[in-house]
């Protein structure tokens, strides 16, 4: 009898255990191996879709300029982000990007083969909605061919407009597509959700958790710019000199430009 109740309970935790999980990987195509029938994907934008080809304007780049006003408002998050996004804004509408993963792609085109839905889900504010927009189309990326949600829909902590969904920088995104889902009053049984932060892994876990949604978190990797390579010096240079270069400012010319300068002080101090 105990065995027999061993093995129930084994069986039981794995059962849940493979409705709520989470892994780590650095390719784009990861997400293909967890869908099933109704399955609703959803895909971060900024370093897992698509990144800026240079430093200025990536992800490691907004947590550390955010992070400057943060200190600077005494440590108020929301004064300190509600400071830092006319520089967002104003970076954001003048970079370039590249896909992420070049198999994005396809990735996309299996979806919805598949019959999946998919949105975009991004934080980088309401207000950078057109923006995005016209990024997405300069690497052929379009979202609302296999939306989960055809109509597009004006919250004020919100936006869905064409399969991506925009809330305010700072704002929980598991605590956000609730409101969504609710909203529309429409939720799928499965979600697979890509993203490149892990407290927007664990919110959306938790959201799902609360309203018994089985769930695949993917704490994606595959981004050039992170924490490891991110160099402050080369983004400062770059924000420095914003509206002296077009285009901006490459990583490599930014670091030329920083030795020279080096070179100059050095020079000067020597005097």
């Amino acid at each position: 009898m105990r065995k027999q109740l061993f093995l129930l309970l084994v069986f039981t935790s794995f059962f849940f255990s493979i409705h709520s999980m989470v892994i780590n990987s650095n390719t784009i195509a990861e997400v293909i191996t967890h869908v099933e029938e109704n399955t609703l994907v959803i895909f971060d934008i900024d370093g897992v879709i698509m990144e800026p080809v240079q430093m200025l304007g990536s992800d490691p780049w907004a947590y550390y300029e955010g992070d400057k006003y943060i200190a600077i408002h005494g440590g108020n998050v929301a004064k300190g982000l509600e400071a830092f996004a006319p520089v967002w804004i104003k970076v954001q509408e003048k970079v370039s990007v590249r896909t992420v993963d070049k198999k994005l792609a396809l990735v996309l085109k299996m979806l919805k083969d598949f019959g999946n839905s998919v949105i975009g889900f991004t934080a980088r504010g309401i207000a950078l909605a057109k923006r995005t927009k016209e990024q997405l189309q300069s690497i052929d990326i379009d979202l609302s061919n296999n939306s989960f949600f055809s109509e597009n829909l004006v919250c004020p902590s919100y936006l869905f407009d064409n399969g991506i969904l925009f809330t305010k920088v700072g704002y929980n995104k598991g605590e956000c597509l609730k409101c969504f889902f609710k909203k529309i009053k429409k939720r799928p049984p499965k979600i697979v959700f890509i993203d490149d932060h892990e407290k927007n892994i664990e919110s959306m876990k938790k959201m799902c958790s609360e309203e018994k949604i089985s769930y695949v978190g993917i704490l994606y990797k595959g981004a050039s710019y992170t924490k490891e390579t991110f160099d402050p010096k080369v983004s400062d240079m770059q924000l420095e000199y914003l509206d002296s270069f077009a285009p901006i400012l490459t990583d490599k010319e930014a670091r030329e430009l920083l030795g020279i300068k080096g070179e100059i002080e050095k020079t000067f101090a020597s005097l």
